[in-house]
């Protein structure tokens, strides 16, 4: 644990690109595990890309559907112990 927000876990939605993206990148640098909903397959294989190597998991699918909602919040309850609003 490293950081501001280290030990805590997160969800972004629309992680691939403008303010989603900046969010993603800027929890991780603060230490946080992130669970990345991103519905372009070429945003979330770029997103993977760049955060490599860190508490990153990326969740493809529209985060309007709930099916993806489920996905990602179990994602983010295994990957980081539960999630922490902000």
């Amino acid at each position: 644990m490293s950081g501001r927000l280290g030990g805590l876990s997160m969800l972004v939605a629309g992680a691939g690109s403008g303010i989603g993206r900046a969010a993603t990148l800027a929890y991780l640098h603060e230490g946080a595990t992130v669970t990345a909903i991103e519905r372009s397959a070429e945003h979330a294989a770029a997103l993977r890309r760049e955060g490599e190597g860190s508490p990153l998991h990326v969740v493809e699918g529209d985060a309007t559907r709930a099916d993806t909602l489920a996905k990602a919040v179990e994602e983010a309850v295994l990957a980081g112990g539960g999630l922490h609003p902000l």
